[in-house]
């Protein structure tokens, strides 16, 4: 198949902390204040104490604890792992893109994936944001297109997936 577009960012450390940023007021709000509305409701529960509940009350709190453990302990590992990761000079994904599929290559481990397991692109003005979930996204920078442009790859992703592009103003 040929390649239709092609990519080459690289990733540094303020990158990825420009990426945490955004991440964080995009999806680390909405997380916390779960997290915060099932321990208010615990917390009303065990007030109210319900005889019958007590056993079962005192299970929650150690799910609730374990819930906000494992919550912290992931941010922690992540910007860790990125910060290990993103330690070399030379760290640049290469993504390229296909009429079914794309395929990065970073530091010559390549990974083949398809649209459908996009979930949202974000735009920026200097990048996009590839997410395939809601911890894991795909950062390229526009001025990194070595095949296509800019202008034609927002046009190509945004037919690709179950998504439609989100347009984020300067933040």
């Amino acid at each position: 198949m040929e390649v239709l577009f092609e990519n080459k960012t690289q990733y540094t450390k303020e990158l990825y902390d420009e990426y945490l940023d955004f991440h964080t007021k995009k999806y680390g709000i909405k997380e916390l204040v779960w997290y915060i509305v099932g321990i208010i409701a615990l917390i009303a529960i065990s007030i109210l104490g319900f005889p019958v509940l007590k056993w079962k009350v005192a299970a929650i709190w150690i799910i609730v604890l374990l819930m906000i453990f494992v919550y912290t302990r992931e941010g922690k590992q992540t910007k860790k792992q990125y910060n290990i990761v993103i330690g070399r000079k030379r760290d640049f994904i290469v993504y390229k893109f296909y009429d079914r599929y794309f395929e990065t290559n970073y530091n010559g481990e390549e990974s083949k994936l398809y649209y459908i397991e996009i979930k949202k692109v974000y735009e920026l003005e200097d990048r996009y944001y590839m997410y395939l979930n809601k911890k894991y996204a795909f950062i390229l920078m526009k001025d990194g297109f070595s095949k296509g442009t800019d202008k034609e790859f927002r046009e190509f992703i945004d037919t690709k997936g179950l998504f439609r592009i989100v347009n984020v103003k300067n933040q």
